[in-house]
């Protein structure tokens, strides 16, 4: 099997400059400061702050996923100072975007396509956007463990063995981000033809045993079992999710039309294939306008990108099915989740798939010069489509706040690590009680329950609790909500519990009574079992 080969050269250097300096910082400057939510967001920055701390994971506290995410972000925490959750989007946008640019490389090369420095900045420009789409830029797993599969994917087509063995590295860092990442490392080496290499074999799983190696010598590894596999349901989100979704089977079909359109010997036809597989991303383009998330659009994808695959099952296209197969792994691993059950953040690869693949001719089929030019054309159009849809989508749909122009209070005059971030008056409103609720707890030590886990980024004190976001998919199993009951309980009289009133996540739009329901089983625990002492507008105080 003939290996592909990414190869660079100095006129690449402006190139990647572009995607690792440039679009990051616009996109920075130009969205970082829209909305905060006071639920997820600095979630994995608070275990950062323990590990600063000298906390050891999974023994200390409770992580239901590696805990690859706090090192990385480690940087954020401990530099950031008051603008620390501001600074941490600048990771988020540099990721996704250092991400498509390796997939606008490892993709055609893996096709055989070797693309002009405009073209492939414009395909890994619309891969950008569409990754992002309008996902809050946080610090967070997946998109961790996407960058570290890009990266790793991209290393491993380099000319050098060496190279080769630390792109394999990087793919076993992905699953030290969370597990179901792990899927990338055998998936690849077989899709690359490495699957004998011992040393890739080696290098891809010296992460997972340098982790597995330090959880036993810190006495953590009991813990991290328990708290690895609390969360196993994979036929769920992976299986079942992926069967009811109406878009994916009309997006296999156009797939598969497309592609046979493509291999036609009449121009009208071939012309029609390409027009489709751009049509396919563009629509996904036009639903960042319509507040989707790029759900069914993102399923639509995965759905062409599988029919465009199955179409390449021959001899004679088989690099197209080795990135289609690379493609769709990536974006099924994304898509395995309690919380974001969608391959939205993996829609970069799956639509640069779509889009090389309107380049690709089987052997003896040859297009007019002229085609060149009309590509680029389409490409041109494409941008532009994604680039407006995408502001548009940036600023009226903000994860959990409002609409870009109705975002006026500035976070951090009320809340610490939030400057340079503007919020809505309700959440404003709510992070201000919270600091009358904290005064009120007198000075002892206290906690925050059930969100607000951002809180413990730069707070003074450290977290009592062994977990900083008390809700369910955190706390699946009875063992790991006793644990933090317990550890409640154990400090009965001593420990201020600050317990929310209100559901944070729909705060921006309305004041709504935090439900009494198993996903806030620590809230239930307190108010059951705890003598309430005090209140504020937002907040109940509890000894």
């Amino acid at each position: 099997m003939t290996r592909a080969r990414v190869t660079l050269t100095a006129r690449d250097a402006a190139l990647i400059a572009l995607f690792l300096l440039v679009v990051p910082a616009v996109l920075h400057w130009r969205f970082s400061w829209i909305g905060f939510n006071p639920t997820d967001e600095g979630f994995i920055l608070a275990s950062s702050r323990r590990l600063l701390e000298g906390q050891v994971p999974h023994r200390d506290f409770i992580a239901i996923r590696p805990v690859g995410s706090p090192l990385l972000h480690l940087p954020e925490v401990y530099l950031g100072g008051a603008a620390t959750l501001w600074w941490s989007r600048l990771v988020f946008w540099l990721e996704v975007s250092a991400s498509s640019l390796a997939w606008a490389y490892a993709g055609p090369a893996l096709l055989g396509l070797r693309p002009g420095a405009v073209t492939r900045g414009a395909l890994a420009l619309v891969a950008t956007l569409l990754s992002a789409h309008y996902f809050p830029p946080m610090a967070w797993h997946t998109v961790d463990g996407l960058f570290a599969g890009a990266v790793g994917l991209v290393l491993c087509l380099a000319p050098s063995p060496a190279v080769q063995l630390a792109g394999y590295a990087a793919l076993g860092l992905a699953p030290l981000f969370k597990q179901n990442f792990f899927t990338l490392l055998p998936v690849t080496l077989v899709v690359l033809g490495d699957a004998r290499r011992i040393g890739a074999w080696l290098a891809g799983l010296a992460p997972l045993a340098l982790y597995a190696l330090a959880l036993v010598l810190t006495g953590a590894l009991p813990d991290a079992v328990a708290q690895l596999t609390s969360q196993t349901d994979v036929l769920g989100p992976g299986v079942r999710r992926y069967l009811w979704e109406y878009a994916l089977p009309w997006g296999a079909l156009v797939g598969v039309l497309a592609m046979r359109a493509l291999a036609a010997p009449a121009p009208l036809l071939r012309a029609s294939g390409v027009l489709a597989l751009y049509a396919l991303v563009a629509g996904a383009a036009v639903t960042l306008t319509q507040a989707r998330f790029l759900g069914a659009a993102s399923f639509g994808l995965v759905g062409a990108a599988a029919g465009a695959t199955l179409a390449l099952a021959a001899p004679e296209r088989r690099g197209g099915l080795r990135f289609g197969v690379l493609a769709l792994a990536t974006a099924w691993t994304a898509s395995i989740s309690i919380g974001y059950n969608t391959p939205a953040l993996a829609t970069g690869p799956l639509a640069l798939l779509l889009l090389c693949l309107a380049r690709w001719r089987p052997a003896g089929v040859h297009d007019a010069p002229a085609l060149g030019r009309r590509l680029l054309a389409l490409d041109v159009l494409l941008v532009a489509l994604t680039v407006v849809s995408f502001g548009v989508g940036r600023d009226a749909y903000v994860y959990q706040d409002r609409s870009a122009a109705q975002l006026t209070r500035p976070v951090g005059e009320v809340f610490a690590g939030g400057a340079r971030l503007m919020t809505s008056d309700n959440t404003y409103e709510f992070l201000a009680d919270l600091r009358t609720a904290v005064a009120r707890a007198g000075g002892g030590p206290y906690a925050i329950v059930p969100d607000l886990a951002a809180y413990w980024i730069t707070a003074a004190e450290v977290n009592p609790l062994p977990i900083d976001w008390t809700q369910s998919i955190e706390l699946h199993s009875p063992a790991l909500l006793a644990r933090v009951t317990d550890a409640i309980a154990a400090r009965r009289g001593r420990l201020t519990i600050i317990v929310q009133k209100v559901e944070a996540n729909v705060l921006a739009a309305e004041i709504a009574p935090l439900p009494d329901s198993d996903h806030y089983a620590v809230v239930r625990f307190v108010r059951h079992n705890m003598r309430k002492v005090d209140d504020t507008r937002f907040f109940e105080l509890y000894r």
